[in-house]
């Protein structure tokens, strides 16, 4: 297991609230990790400390540091080349509402300074390409983003990250607000994408993590309460909170 990211004595909250304590974590590189656990464990504050959007909430602290190859994003004073590095996901599709497919997916590139409309255009059809929406799209690029299905606006979503090459993606429970069809194709497209980029997936959804993920972390109440091989879990929870979650019982 090569090591892509790696928090150590993570402590987060909001305020006077505390919300994770004592995170101590290793995301494995180009695999799916999976972090479950019931609303309100900490899940989302977990993977936005990932790529420093956390901070973004008035009144967000942390204490501990995180690694990514190596380098502790948080001794950074600007977080973009953290977020350009770290792309994120959320739980709705949000395509920018005033512009159309292609200027969804290259807004990113303009954005971080790149003025070649070639190179641009180039990226734009492998980021649609990767995210498994070119060919249901290729012809109407000048539509509304926001005129796509649900499933084909998270995937225009995902898309738009992978166009500045990032290494890690963060999802945070992507396919919630999905059909059955449409979170069929984002799974599938999950684990195509893991061949090249580290995945770390937020979800309460047990067969999802299960279908998806090669690596989980069961978090209860702001603490790790496990980590292992997704199948190990699954199988063989070592802690009875963990054994509990999976098996829908209730949590203590």
């Amino acid at each position: 297991m090569k090591e892509k990211i790696r928090l150590e004595h993570v402590d987060a909250g909001f305020g006077e609230k505390q919300v994770l304590y004592d995170i101590n974590l290793i995301i494995p590189e180009r695999k799916v990790t999976v972090i479950m656990g019931p609303s309100g464990s900490g899940k989302t504050t977990l993977l936005r400390l990932l790529n420093r959007m956390h901070e973004e909430v008035r009144g967000a602290w942390i204490r501990g540091r995180v690694f990514l190859d190596g380098l502790d994003i948080y001794s950074l004073r600007d977080p973009t080349p953290v977020r350009r590095r770290v792309g994120m996901i959320f739980q709705r599709p949000n395509p920018f509402p005033k512009m159309s497919i292609y200027e969804n997916v290259a807004i990113g590139l303009k954005l971080y300074g790149v003025k070649d409309e070639e190179f641009i255009r180039q990226k734009v059809r492998e980021a649609l390409e990767a995210a498994a929406l070119w060919e249901e799209v290729k012809d109407e690029l000048d539509k509304p983003g926001t005129a796509l299905s649900g499933g084909q606006q998270q995937r225009l979503c995902i898309a738009r990250a992978l166009a500045v090459e990032p290494d890690v993606l963060l999802m945070d429970e992507p396919t919630s607000a999905l059909d059955p069809i449409s979170t069929s194709k984002i799974e599938l497209l999950i684990r195509s994408l893991s061949k090249k980029y580290t995945i770390v997936l937020v979800t309460h959804n047990v067969q999802q993590a299960a279908r998806v993920s090669d690596y989980a972390g069961f978090i209860h109440k702001g603490r790790i309460i496990e980590f292992s091989l997704t199948a190990e879990m699954l199988t063989k929870p070592k802690n009875e909170l963990t054994e509990r979650f999976i098996s829908k019982r209730a949590l203590s």
